[in-house]
């Protein structure tokens, strides 16, 4: 599951986040934190530097999910 969010409020000023299986994955443009929702569902522990493979793969599978869903822009051609 995947999203872009906007900050709703003064709690959630996250850009993205993405889960796959038991990670989430929450990104702004400055920080990158990890959780392991089936040990951690309370997300307390956050574990970016601990697994940085896990951290790569999910950025690269938002990042790819990203550029699908990007807006065509259409130019008129005269």
């Amino acid at each position: 599951r995947m999203s872009s969010t906007q900050s709703c409020g003064p709690f959630s000023a996250w850009i993205a986040a993405i889960r796959m299986g038991r990670w989430k994955l929450l990104n702004d443009k400055d920080a990158v934190e990890l959780y392991d929702l089936e040990a951690d569902l309370s997300e307390s522990r956050d574990l970016a530097n601990e697994e940085p493979a896990v951290v790569r793969e999910l950025l690269a599978t938002y990042r790819s999910w990203q550029e699908g869903t990007a807006p065509r822009i259409r130019r008129n051609r005269q």
